[in-house]
């Protein structure tokens, strides 16, 4: 009985298909040699940070129960369709945002330290000083991934100096992204601008069979010889099988890569903003091209600040809202029924924005099937729990997405009180592959209450 012996492959194969060529890695199949071959395509996880000014009236806040059977109250009503997709996190604490000696000031050192869980030096002068945020670590783990290790964006702009709160720089006030402990990271808060940054490269005019085009164009070369890796897959053993897909995963990688930075993202852009017509008009813009970049995988780390701290803007001509009077102003409510309700209305209308930001994420595909909200993870909330207490513990906290399936939702988890919210951002740093033990000035280790 005759034995069947392959011909060996030669050194210098090749796969051909439509006039593409693609050279071959070395394979057992062919003379021995040192192989290496290119990591394989990754699952991306996100981050994003969702900063609102002023606190939350509390009691139309938290809900009653705890677990899955929660009822939502007036200001968590519009995410009621999204229930499935957040947790609602009571007993957090940023203990970094009390006084310490320092005097007034809650909302400079609430947001100077919302997302950094370090205390902040108390001046108005160029001394300032911080911690890292949680952003920026993420940002730095996964820096190679992406065009931008980080995109900062925002509604209301204004300079990092001067005196913005009692004593605390303009810089704590207006910026939550802090690259190290003097640097903070400036928003963009124009839409056009924030749209031309990632996007200008597009033409927004060409019609959708331009498009088309345009995307077969860019069609992979893995795509054009397909038929030829096929016969060649018969020719070869399962080791030799196994290094073929990890070089195709490689290659594949590689172009999405050289693509992206080259002639940007294969994915449709979002539409060239026109002219806000409204604050709410505005924060969808902002939201829409938030949720581009994370769909083109542009960047994987994005933070938002829906105002600046201690917002005293008037929504009394805000379709929706309608409420007369500074935001700040009213956030000291002094127990007032009347002011009870605007700032119910008013948080309301910043939960709206964020559903309307979620169900962006929630519409679009990742690369592995699930929405890119699953494979993310958002953190919502304030620099201060009730705006006449100036407390920072019983923080509202939302955590929408599942950071790929790792993490809860649906449901409210009531933490032990003073739970640091540091806790928060070591899990989140965690799921987005940031290997640390601690963050912040007072983490104590992961949440393990809200993962699967």
């Amino acid at each position: 009985m005759s034995t069947y012996r392959r011909k060996p492959l030669g050194r210098r194969t090749f796969l051909r298909g439509a006039g593409a060529t693609l050279a071959l890695p070395f394979l057992e199949a062919m003379l021995p040699s040192r192989v290496a071959f290119a990591q394989g395509m990754d699952v991306p996880r996100r981050m994003a940070v969702f900063y609102v000014p002023n606190g939350i009236h509390m009691q139309e806040w938290k809900p009653e129960a705890t677990g899955r059977n929660w009822a939502a109250k007036q200001i968590l009503a519009p995410l009621e369709s999204l229930r499935e997709h957040f947790l609602v996190l009571s007993g957090l604490e940023n203990s970094s945002g009390w006084s310490g000696g320092d005097g007034p000031g809650d909302h400079a050192r609430g947001t100077g330290t919302f997302i950094t869980a370090r205390r902040i030096r108390k001046t108005d002068g160029s001394d300032i000083q911080n911690g890292v945020s949680m952003d920026q670590v993420a940002a730095d783990a996964l820096k190679d991934k992406t065009r931008y290790p980080s995109l900062q964006f925002g509604m209301d702009g204004g300079g990092s100096t001067g005196n913005c709160d009692s004593g605390y720089s303009c810089a704590y006030s207006r910026n939550i992204s802090w690259a190290n402990e003097t640097t903070p990271l400036p928003k963009i808060t124009d839409v056009r601008q924030a749209f031309d940054y990632t996007f200008a490269s597009f033409d927004s005019t060409q019609s959708a069979e331009a498009i088309a085009r345009r995307r077969a164009l860019r069609k992979s070369v893995l795509d054009y010889v397909k038929e030829d890796t096929t016969k060649l897959q018969q020719q070869l053993g399962q080791k030799d099988k196994i290094k073929l897909e990890q070089y195709m995963d490689g290659v594949r990688e590689l172009e999405r890569r050289v693509e992206m930075d080259l002639n940007g993202p294969v994915c449709t852009p979002p539409s060239e903003p026109g002219a806000a017509t409204s604050f709410a008009d505005k924060a969808r813009m902002m939201a829409d091209i938030m949720a581009a970049n994370f769909e083109c995988d542009m960047t994987r780390v994005i933070t938002f600040m829906l105002s600046n701290a201690g917002s005293g803007r008037n929504y009394q001509s805000e379709p929706g809202v309608e409420v007369s009077g500074n935001h700040h102003q009213i956030s000291h409510h002094e127990s007032k029924a009347e002011n009870y309700a605007k700032l119910v209305q008013i948080a309301k209308w910043e939960v709206t924005q964020f559903a309307y930001f979620l169900n962006a994420l929630n519409s679009k595909t990742d690369v592995d099937g699930n929405t890119l909200l699953h494979n993310s993870l958002v953190f919502f909330s304030s620099e201060i729990s009730d705006g006449n207490a100036h407390n920072h513990d019983n923080l509202p906290v939302l955590l929408a997405g599942r950071g790929g399936g790792q993490i809860k939702s649906g449901e409210h988890i009531q933490l032990p009180n003073k739970t640091p919210v540091a806790n928060l951002f070591l899990t989140m740093l965690q799921n987005v592959g940031v290997s640390s033990s601690s963050f912040g000035a007072d983490s104590t280790g992961v949440l393990s209450e809200i993962l699967v």
